[in-house]
């Protein structure tokens, strides 16, 4: 099991009563010793979707000020993350919250967890600023290698610290047609980034599937 980055975004946001509205990102980021800087481009004030589809770290850490820690563990065992023993802490702190919220610390997954958990959310998806942000991620956000010809994608990449080591897991977990799902797959690489690494794979195997 290994810390899923912002892969469990979607279901921080789905955990939220009411999204951030505006939300300007500084681009800085520290959570006690840690630096989680944004790596997106600078963008206009950010709405759920758009931060979402850049994700945007400080938009998570600044949405967990609002969160309750108890919605956020029961969005996450809604979809099968965190049930077994040991592996979802409920945070005690301002800053845990934050690294939970982020995909940090708190909680860990196994990629195949991570598969079930996306599979239910390509389920249960509707028209919501969740769907909107999956959908700009693989257009212009960091899933955009993800996306082949032909084809919409709704996906998130992520890309996990691992603890006491510089290297880092790379993530993609997402669903096509994005609006009728087919096929979900997640990729899980132990190391590497989840843009420029995983989201590749994810477009060949998209590939793969639309040439069957």
């Amino acid at each position: 099991m290994v810390t899923p980055g912002s892969v469990i975004k979607p279901f921080v946001l789905l955990s939220a009563k009411e999204p951030l509205r505006a939300f300007r990102c500084p681009g800085r980021l520290r959570i006690g010793l840690r630096l989680l800087d944004c790596s997106h481009p600078p963008a206009p004030p950010l709405d759920a979707a758009a931060a979402l589809a850049y994700s945007c770290n400080n938009y998570f850490a600044a949405l967990a000020d609002h969160l309750d820690a108890g919605a956020l563990e029961r969005a996450l065992l809604r979809f099968g993350l965190g049930s077994r023993p040991g592996s979802l802490r409920r945070p005690g702190t301002n800053s845990a919250l934050r690294l939970l919220a982020l995909g940090e610390d708190g909680l860990l997954a196994t990629p195949l967890e991570m598969l079930e958990a996306w599979r239910r959310l390509a389920l249960a998806s509707e028209r919501t600023a969740v769907l909107d942000g999956l959908l700009g991620a693989a257009v212009y956000g960091t899933a955009r290698l993800a996306r082949p010809e032909g084809i919409a994608v709704a996906g998130k990449t992520g890309t996990s610290a691992t603890p006491g080591r510089r290297a880092t897991h790379a993530w993609f977990a997402g669903w096509a047609p994005a609006v009728h799902p087919e096929i979900v797959i997640v990729v899980f690489l132990e190391q590497g980034r989840g843009g420029g690494d995983a989201a590749p794979v994810a477009r060949a195997i998209f590939e793969a599937y639309l040439a069957r």
